[in-house]
């Protein structure tokens, strides 16, 4: 699954997605973040997936990234049902309609 991310006018970035996995199974996710464009910017961000129920089951991860690079986060385990993805950073320089992609590829 890939999650496309904008940041906003000010290039903060301030996303909480809801991810249901897939089955009623425990799951172990890996995680990737690239920067896709616009060119000559940095993102330094914090990534997190906690159980919608508000459990906490990783610590969230920290990322500083350039255009075009690609980072991988780990592997995560995840409860079966509902979690929450919550992405948040800033561009360096601030830039609006800095798109970041975060694939998530699951496993039992």
């Amino acid at each position: 699954m890939n999650l496309d991310v904008d940041t906003d006018a000010n290039g903060t970035i301030q996303q909480r997605i809801t991810y249901n996995t897939p089955g009623p199974f425990d799951v172990t996710v890996t995680l990737v973040v690239t920067l896709l464009e616009p060119p000559d910017t940095v993102v330094t961000g914090e990534l997190d997936i906690d159980g919608a129920n508000g459990r906490t089951t990783n610590p969230a991860k920290s990322f500083r990234l350039q255009t075009g690079a690609r980072l991988d986060l780990g592997s995560w385990h995840l409860d079966g049902g509902d979690n929450v993805i919550v992405l948040r950073g800033q561009t360096e320089p601030a830039r609006a309609n800095t798109r970041l992609r975060v694939q998530l590829d699951a496993s039992l």
